[in-house]
């Protein structure tokens, strides 16, 4: 036994000399002892690992939150209860306007995906697209209401509220009528700033600096229209009254045709584009309107003027491929043509847009 002790001991000796990366751990641990370092392994592989309190619960409070999540997860496939996540399997049009109960209760979500611009950006814009005549009866509208808006509360207190003008006597020529009043109204609208009535009381001027900021805010908003429609170029194209599906050089093609009204416009760096919409039935009920945009024998121009046909052809990879007139009023197609370019004496944008429905017979 000591022969063998001694033999083990200068064994580990060696090791711990050499410094193996194994015998520097184990003589950290044991001192390069041979019998302690037996002991001392066996301990430590069959102890169990310690841990520290603050570990403990620090894992505890992990597989808790851990099962929390995995259980509202797996709750109808819903998150945490804002209702923002789709239900999956499904398509975007059987989730719009899906309702669904929020897991942790309260009232039903609703999917809204059609959200709508202000009121402001959508009359801005139909003055801007409307033509001339009937966007100057418009301002003309909107500035007379303004004026008899502005009347009716100067109403309130047109005795003790206005004053008319002296005469050379220095006597006033008359009381203050609704007359007199229109015309401060107006004089304020219009900036003129002359009138036979002049405000005296705290109610009237301060009416009347009010109608003055509204007066700004309305010409502000009726010089940015004038201007907007200035600064874009009237193309002057008009389309053919229907898009025509036939044969072109031998082969099957969806045809439309445009034409510039005036010889002189000519349009550069032109792109072509023609969208092809129908109505998709589901099976479960509901429907949607698919999109897509049809390739075209030619897609951009170095220059156009005249007039040109722009050209699908009708081929397997077609979307158009198999359909039949009946079909195409059965899904209520739109062919929209768009056509995109720049003014060659100005260089300002020019776009022109039309449209073809199958349901009033403009389809071929």
């Amino acid at each position: 036994l000591l022969e063998e002790g001694r033999l083990l001991k200068m064994s580990m000796g060696a090791r711990c000399s050499r410094g193996d990366a194994h015998s520097v751990v184990r003589r950290r641990r044991s001192s390069c002892s041979p019998v302690g370092s037996r002991q001392q392994v066996r301990k430590r592989a069959t102890r169990p690992a310690m841990k520290s309190p603050s570990n403990h619960n620090r894992d505890e409070e992990r597989k808790s939150s851990g099962d929390k999540d995995q259980k509202e997860k797996s709750d109808d496939g819903h998150n945490d209860g804002r209702g923002k996540e789709l239900k999956t399997g499904t398509s975007p049009a059987e989730n719009h306007g899906r309702e669904k109960k929020s897991p942790r209760g309260g009232s039903p979500i609703s999917f809204i995906n059609n959200k709508r611009p202000s009121i402001f950006n959508e009359f801005f814009v139909e003055m801007v697209k409307m033509s001339a005549a009937r966007a100057a009866f418009l301002v003309c509208g909107l500035l007379l209401l303004n004026v008899m808006a502005f009347v009716i509360i100067y109403m309130i207190d047109k005795r003790d509220g206005f004053q008319l003008e002296t005469n050379d006597d220095g006597q006033q020529n008359s009381t203050v009528g609704i007359k007199d009043i229109f015309l401060f109204s107006l004089a304020t609208t219009t900036t003129l700033g002359i009138s036979p009535a002049v405000p005296v009381s705290t109610f009237s001027l301060l009416v009347a600096n009010v109608q003055a900021i509204v007066v700004q805010m309305l010409l502000v908003f009726v010089t940015g229209v004038f201007f907007t429609r200035l600064s874009q170029t009237k193309p002057g194209i008009v389309a053919a009254k229907y898009a025509v599906i036939g044969e072109f050089n031998g082969r099957p093609a969806l045809m439309v045709r445009f034409l510039f009204q005036q010889i002189e416009t000519v349009l550069v760096d032109v792109r072509f584009a023609l969208t092809y919409q129908r109505q998709i039935q589901l099976e479960k009920g509901g429907s949607f309107f698919k999109n897509d945009n049809l390739e075209l024998m030619r897609q951009e121009a170095n220059r156009s003027r005249v007039g040109g046909t722009v050209v699908h052809f009708i081929d397997e990879d077609s979307p158009l491929f198999g359909q039949t007139e009946e079909d195409l009023k059965a899904t209520r197609a739109t062919f929209q043509l768009g056509i995109f370019g720049s003014e060659r004496s100005s260089m300002a944008p020019a776009v022109f847009i039309h449209d073809w429905e199958a349901k009033q017979g403009d389809i071929k």
